[in-house]
């Protein structure tokens, strides 16, 4: 896999690792010329339906891959924890949202919620359905009845977060010129890397939650016992680890990569 999302993606697709074909990058898609498992599927007659963004596909590709589209993807996260120019602007932590868990306009929700409409309109069979959702991706914040959901204390309890400044680790560690200089996170305290850890595990959780509710619509379709779900993620996320935050290109620490 890749440490970012559209290589990552691209490769989860194809079944080829990143660098087969050139998929370096964001912007390097999978192309019409390449193979991919819902392009495989749709010409073997299955309804492909996609609810959430498309950073995988080239637009050539995507027409030859997918039936139907919708763009729903996200939750509301808040504003910035902090004002333009104090360090820990650019951490990616927000306060949180204002929209609770079940508001059907947080993207991710109603994107399953679109997913179990479709199974309840005597759909097209055989069908797959692709619910590419925000998942623990930054900016640090989750719906508002999730972002307490831990005290700091007992994340702690839980965690350990590796220190910055390891030696040995590649020049993005580094505090005088890698990610933490960068982005200006040099003077953020402790106590703010497990902030940023509770939000992204409180985030996490609220990609479970929608998953439960994808799982019991499933359920109550009556198509639980003649479908197979798979569940995925594209890479891993610092989030406080060694005091960097989000992922970063290149990267290959073992907290990006599982």
């Amino acid at each position: 896999m890749h440490t970012q999302c559209s290589p990552s993606r691209c490769t989860m697709m194809t079944g080829r690792y990143m660098h087969t074909l050139g998929h370096r990058t964001q912007i390097h898609l999978v192309r019409a010329y390449e193979e991919n498992y819902f392009r495989l599927l749709k010409e073997s007659g299955y309804h492909v339906s996609w609810y959430g963004k498309n950073d995988a596909l080239s637009q050539a590709a995507f027409n030859l891959s997918v039936s139907e589209w919708e763009n729903d993807i996200g939750y509301d996260s808040g504003k910035n924890a902090y004002e333009f120019g104090e360090s820990g602007y650019w951490s990616m932590l927000s306060t949180g949202g204002s929209k609770s868990s079940n508001d059907p306009t947080n993207g991710d929700l109603k994107a399953v919620l679109k997913a179990i409409e479709f199974l309840n309109s005597n759909p097209p069979e055989p069908f797959v359905i692709f619910l590419p959702t925000r998942g623990g991706h930054p900016p640090y914040g989750a719906p508002k009845d999730f972002k307490n959901k831990w005290t700091i204390d007992e994340i702690k309890k839980h965690v350990k977060l590796r220190p910055s400044g390891i030696k040995g680790k590649p020049k993005y560690h580094s505090n005088a010129d890698g990610i933490r200089h960068y982005r200006n996170l040099t003077y953020l305290n402790e106590d703010t890397m497990y902030e940023i850890q509770k939000s992204y595990l409180e985030m996490i959780s609220y990609t479970d939650y929608t998953f439960g509710i994808l799982l019991k619509g499933l359920k109550e379709s009556g198509f639980e016992d003649n479908t197979a779900v798979f569940a995925s993620s594209d890479h891993g996320d610092f989030g406080g680890d060694y005091g960097l935050i989000e992922k970063w290109p290149g990267g290959a620490d073992d907290i990006l990569t599982r």
